[in-house]
């Protein structure tokens, strides 16, 4: 592995398509050689990316199919020269689904790295033989849905999930996963999104037991070409999933145990491999837009308040949702540049007036939340107000006056994270329909 350059683990085929090209010649290139994403090539040299997340939301905002990718803010794509050392760059893929143009020394794409080529080159003899994925699994946070959920439902939850699926249940069974993939058939066969789910996810759902050893799991992922691999327990009951970025990191922790025995010939590497899992670290924790944290890790702080309280008893939390008001105004007449420097400036605020034991995070979107450990409601409020007067007076460039609306839940005996949050997404409904630009708290029952 230490020889390998990255042209020879990347894949040869690319969708590529120019910028002249429209929303609907994309759709229907996409996906046609197995690559889920496409490349579109603008001027001066220069290449963005498409997923089908991207034509998800082109579809929900109603942008019409005959309009032209130059008239788009496509996101660029990172490019990596073809002799870079795999060894070197082994956990540049930030996330799975995120993809890296191999291109020649005058910038010409050759072909396409995912994270899949990155774990097809491993060798599973410097993983744990012996260690379960069990083990290695813990308690992680999985996205699930019912299957008679709206299939529109599901795609705004793969949209913040960063392995993009989501697994279906029934009494704790998976039945069925539903993934970007299924997005993209979807989308080219225009289908009705409003369908429950149960019509469109895969099923019957392949999955492997808890104490199946990593390096087994390792091969099956390999040999099934699979993104994720999903675990239950010796019931059949869903425990989590195990995804190609988590093996790339374990792989990556692994290598570099063997790389600091071997002395000092190897220690320049050591130091770029240190680097980078800090930065994959933070960027995965990370909101790459805003720099607040991810809906991924606030659920994890969540979690973690809800133990203490079952704990010892006496612990309380609020939860706060912020909604940006009027934003696809925002959006509609300043363009999407302006609306995410809008994000930017807001999550700055936010922080700015947050209190240091408080986590700030966002939910998706123009949505916002924020943890308030050890915070009764009536605190929670002022906090609330607080944050809804600072972005009414701060001044936003270009955009003109921005407000928000606040939705307001207290932890109670009995709850999990799903009726909490639904008592606070009831909260901002009602700030929302009474005239915006205020704060609201929980129904009463």
């Amino acid at each position: 592995m230490e020889d390998l350059t990255v042209y020879d683990i990347s894949r040869k085929d690319i969708n590529i398509i120019d910028d002249t090209a429209t929303i609907k010649e994309a759709i229907n290139c996409i996906g046609s050689n197995g690559e889920r994403v496409v490349i579109v090539k603008g001027g001066k040299n220069s290449y963005f990316i498409l997923t089908a997340g991207d034509f998800f939301n082109f579809k929900m905002n109603k942008i019409d199919l005959s309009v032209t990718l130059s008239e788009l803010p496509l996101k660029p794509i990172e490019k990596i020269h073809k002799d870079t050392k795999v060894i070197s760059m082994i956990d540049e893929i930030n996330d799975i689904g995120d993809y890296t143009l191999v291109v020649d020394e005058k910038k010409e794409p050759q072909r396409i790295l995912s994270s899949t080529n990155i774990l097809s080159c491993m060798d599973p003899q410097l993983l744990m033989k012996k260690q379960s994925i069990g083990d290695f699994i813990g308690k992680r946070l999985l996205k699930t849905s019912y299957k008679d959920e709206s299939t529109i439902e599901v795609i705004s939850q793969i949209k913040n999930e960063p392995d993009g699926a989501v697994v279906i249940i029934e009494n704790d069974i998976p039945i069925g996963i539903f993934t970007t993939k299924d997005i993209i058939s979807l989308l080219r066969a225009d289908e009705d999104l409003e369908r429950p789910i149960k019509d469109y996810m895969t099923t019957p759902i392949e999955y492997i037991t808890q104490d199946i050893s990593i390096v087994d799991a390792l091969n099956y992922i390999k040999n099934k070409n699979y993104k994720r691999i999903v675990v239950v327990d010796n019931e059949k009951r869903l425990l989590g999933k195990i995804t190609q970025q988590d093996l790339i990191k374990l792989f990556h922790n692994k290598w570099i145990e063997i790389l600091r025995h071997r002395g000092e010939e190897l220690s320049k590497t050591n130091k770029i491999l240190d680097e980078r899992n800090k930065k994959l670290s933070k960027n995965i924790n990370q909101d790459y837009l805003t720099k607040v944290f991810t809906r991924h890790k606030f659920d994890e702080y969540i979690s973690i308040e809800i133990e203490k309280i079952n704990r010892y008893k006496n612990e309380i939390f609020s939860l706060l949702i912020l909604d940006i008001d009027d934003f696809k105004k925002v959006n509609d007449t300043y363009g999407h540049l302006a609306g995410d420097k809008v994000l930017k400036d807001f999550s700055k605020v936010i922080k700015a007036y947050a209190r240091l034991s408080d986590i700030v995070a966002r939910w998706g979107g123009e949505e916002f939340a924020v943890l308030l450990p050890s915070t009764p409601l009536e605190d929670a409020v002022i906090v609330a107000q607080k944050f809804c007067s600072a972005i009414e007076q701060h001044k936003f460039k270009h955009v003109g006056r921005i407000t928000c609306s606040i939705g307001i839940a207290t932890f109670k005996a009995g709850d999990t994270k799903k009726t909490l949050f639904k008592r606070a997404d009831e909260a901002l409904y009602i700030s929302k329909n009474t005239g915006k630009n205020r704060v609201s708290i929980e129904p009463v029952n």
